[in-house]
């Protein structure tokens, strides 16, 4: 029953679906989607995200902007609708304003789409720029001229972005979620980070525009600054004890990643995208293509990086690529996100990501007392600052060696069964898994390929409905043997704990 139908009155409706939007402009669909891309340059507003429809209300602001009258003391919000949208008091502009020179009339969505353009061209990495100028930038300030911009607008907006919650990806199709707004001082420290990278990438369009005479001025920007964060983040990074157990619960294919990371410090797109040609085995490097930095290095490779580089190459052609899945496939970013997960998860520690793996080479190379300007090279930095930021107070070795030397020993934690101890023995960890190993295999062999694809998305393996019988047996094998054996170590640690207490 139509709302007509059922009230008695005609209601207008506030979001408009695409075929409404065309009408309301007084065009077709197919004008208004050969026009569109014009309109988006000019700042029109974007669909409610949560909605897919646009908001009349912003739609009638953008039009009085481009027909040259606005009401005054109208508010626009990032994206009308939201739970948790910020709102902003837009400038208005004066008669005076309305000149024949381009360089007043010149929108920030154009210098926003410029500079992504120049990042397209000359850098590599834009997917984080983009993502985050659709999400904050465009919708406050792209209906806006870049001459009516003030220091207060964007400071307020600044601020607005450091105090509002964070939001998360939730389920394939499902909206996003708001987190709880910050309030720890490592949230709060989160969010002024975040809101600084978004003043950043606002600041560098504008100035880009500003550099090649797209706008008279720069004041309406220069003195918004960023929050000051005397404090870093706190480094993640595993020690080698943690690096050996978590190898015990990750795929076979997958420890080959692992290790290459470990031994050699590189990105993601840079390990799998290597190929045999790139070791060279007479001088002990990897060559690195270029990726984020747009700059190619050779990294020097420790005797046990350079004996596994060359014990993994040495039976494949000059083009083969080093890493490739147990499929044959080459290895993407969705897979190691759900492998790490499930291997962090049985191995009983907090979830690390695959760029913990580049702290952790770089860690222990710091700890052995490396060089910063060595460490920065073999990771790719244009220079030590980042090095310095991250890895300096791990250089400094004479002083925990001497703190620990002269320390005395409290000896306050009672002394272990030895009966306990034995339980923990590497090698009967390795005996009893590849014990495990087996029983799953033979339970995995009578399932049918139904039950096979079930369990499959349960631990969320990627490609599965295409994988061949013997790889998803494999995987899934792998999966059920790490979890029989953190079940028993958790057996294990309740005994220990019992025995501690007697």
């Amino acid at each position: 029953m139509s709302a007509v139908a059922a009230t008695g009155v005609a209601l207008s409706p506030r979001l408009l679906t695409t075929p409404m939007l065309a009408a309301y402009l007084g065009m077709t669909e197919s004008q208004l989607a050969q026009r569109m891309p014009d309109f988006l340059k000019r700042g029109m507003p974007q669909p409610v995200m949560a909605l897919g429809a646009y908001d009349i209300k912003a739609i009638d602001i953008w039009l009085d902007r481009i027909s040259g009258i606005f009401t005054p003391g109208t508010r626009i919000s990032f994206h009308p609708a939201e739970p948790h949208a910020i709102a902003f008091e837009a400038p208005v502009p004066k008669a005076s304003d309305a000149t024949d020179d381009p360089r007043d009339s010149y929108m920030v969505a154009e210098a926003i789409e410029e500079y992504l353009d120049w990042i397209r061209t000359y850098k590599k990495n834009i997917r984080d720029t983009q993502c985050r100028a659709n999400a904050t930038i465009l919708p406050a300030f792209g209906h806006l001229r870049v001459a009516d911009l003030t220091v207060k607008q964007i400071r307020d907006w600044h601020v607005a972005i450091a105090a509002s919650p964070r939001s998360v990806h939730g389920p394939y199709g499902k909206n996003r979620k708001y987190l709880a707004p910050p309030s720890t001082p490592e949230e709060i420290r989160k969010r002024r980070n975040t809101a600084n990278h978004d003043l950043g990438i606002f600041k560098a369009a504008l100035n880009k525009a500003f550099r090649e005479g797209k706008v008279k001025s720069d004041v309406g920007w220069r003195w918004a600054t960023q929050f000051p964060l005397g404090e870093v983040s706190k480094l993640e990074c595993l020690t080698a004890e943690e690096c050996q157990r978590l190898m015990f619960f990750l795929p076979a294919d997958f420890q080959d990643l692992v290790r290459g990371t470990l031994f050699s410090g590189a990105r993601f797109q840079e390990i799998s995208t290597a190929t045999a040609d790139d070791f060279d085995e007479k001088n002990g490097t990897l060559y690195l293509k270029p990726t984020k930095t747009n700059r190619s290095r050779n990294v020097i490779l420790t005797e046990e990086g350079h004996e596994f580089f060359r014990k993994r190459t040495i039976s494949l052609h000059s083009d083969d690529l080093i890493f490739r899945r147990l499929d044959g496939e080459p290895w993407r970013n969705a897979d190691c996100t759900v492998r790490l997960q499930a291997g962090c998860r049985l191995a009983g520690f907090k979830y690390v990501t695959f760029h913990t793996l580049r702290h952790t080479y770089a860690s222990t190379l710091a700890m052995a007392g490396v060089p910063i300007a060595a460490i920065a090279k073999n990771l790719g930095h244009a220079n030590t600052k980042t090095c310095e930021k991250f890895y300096f107070h791990l250089t400094q070795s004479f002083v925990s060696e001497a703190i620990r030397g002269k320390a005395p020993q409290l000896k306050l934690e009672p002394e272990l069964n030895k009966s306990v101890l034995e339980t923990f023995n590497g090698q009967d960890l390795r005996k009893s898994f590849l014990a495990k190993t087996e029983i799953a295999r033979a339970r995995v062999k009578t399932w049918p390929r139904a039950r096979l694809l079930k369990y499959g998305k349960k631990i969320r393996l990627s490609g599965r409905h295409t994988m061949r019988r013997d790889v998803l047996e494999a995987l899934i094998v792998q999966d059920l043997a790490a979890r029989e054996d953190l079940r028993a170590e958790r057996k294990r640690r309740d005994g220990h704990r019992r025995i501690v207490a007697d």
